[in-house]
């Protein structure tokens, strides 16, 4: 892959819920989006954003975060079913596991993720980095993000109200 930078923006976040703990959508008290979806055997953590590459239309996508508590695969694949039911055609990407690392008043990210239908898109990238930016209370130094079996070196730049990725290919993840 070639690299490239895309700009994102956050729409908003909060937690996916299954529809039997919860019968309607509600906003909390820390602002924090709450929607039930129908199927979904567990809670999810999500944040909403738009992506904007070069001379291209900008798109939403999903990040998902799945890594505390880490969900099983049976969970994990009834959770995908049951967001893909909710949110159809809107690609997602689910965060497996993140490590950051300090480096004085910086952070190093080290993430897995995983698509749930398309696999290894630059919207995926850009937004699962972005995602994790707005998250951490620290600047981050770079973040390697592997993604479906290829890793990436992303350098992110806040440029409010968006982020600013500019993507790397570092190769095969899977050695």
């Amino acid at each position: 892959m070639t690299p490239f930078d895309a700009t994102v923006r956050i729409v908003n976040d909060g937690f996916l819920r299954p529809s039997a703990e919860l019968s309607r959508e509600l906003v909390d008290s820390n602002g924090f989006q709450q929607l039930p979806i129908e199927g979904l055997p567990v809670s999810v953590q999500f944040v909403r954003v738009v992506v904007q590459l070069t001379s291209l239309e900008p798109r939403e996508h999903l990040v998902l975060w799945v890594h505390y508590p880490r969900l099983d695969d049976a969970t994990l694949a009834l959770s995908a079913r049951a967001i893909w039911g909710a949110f159809p055609g809107m690609p997602a990407t689910f965060v497996r596991d993140v490590t950051l690392t300090p480096l004085g008043e910086r952070v190093e990210v080290d993430m897995e993720a995983s698509s749930l239908q398309q696999r290894g898109t630059r919207e995926g990238i850009a937004a699962v980095c972005a995602a994790q930016c707005w998250g951490v209370l620290a600047d981050v130094e770079r973040i390697t993000l592997r993604l479906d079996g290829a890793a990436y070196l992303v350098r992110m730049r806040a440029e409010p109200p968006a982020w600013r990725a500019l993507v790397a290919s570092l190769g095969d993840a899977s050695g």
